[in-house]
């Protein structure tokens, strides 16, 4: 499952990040306990597994990266005046660059995307049911309205 989400980013890279393809995994991360016959604590077992593994390799990498690339995160504000200072600046700024593309890499591939996706997700359905029953106590009466807002705007 996750070598198939794996090839799914790998294609939404090739083909400029499209918007179906990261809805492509967001769905599959999501039905594929219910069509696989994995029960489903196991299936929560091997997600949560799997996921503090990448946790930990995307960390290492990160940190691996970090130390063999050194990048200067004051790179802007680098003096230009000479051509060895410009060539220092354009020096720093590949190597930032060289690590933010790792950064996004790991981002993308090992789950921190897809987790924050997911979390917005929920926050919008909490968000959705909050205003429903909002809606449906300020319908009868003006409960909501008369409660917390101001009883002389109770309907």
């Amino acid at each position: 499952l996750y070598g198939l989400h794996y090839l799914l980013m790998e294609v939404w890279r090739l083909l400029g990040r499209p918007t179906v393809i990261t809805l492509l995994t967001t769905l599959m991360w999501l039905v594929a306990p219910l069509i696989t016959q994995v029960p489903m604590l196991d299936m929560l077992t091997l997600l949560l597994s799997t996921l503090l593994a990448l946790k930990v390799i995307r960390s290492l990498v990160l940190l691996v990266c970090w130390l063999s690339l050194r990048p200067n995160l004051d790179w802007k504000q680098m003096a230009e005046r000479t051509e060895t200072d410009r060539s220092a600046k354009k020096a720093a700024a590949m190597k930032m660059r060289s690590y933010d593309i790792v950064v996004e890499y790991l981002y993308v591939n090992m789950m921190g995307h897809q987790l924050h996706l997911y979390a917005a997700v929920a926050i919008l359905i909490v968000s959705f049911v909050v205003q429903f029953v909002l809606v449906v106590l300020d319908s009868f009466y003006g409960l909501h309205s008369w409660v917390l807002l101001n009883p002389r705007l109770r309907s």
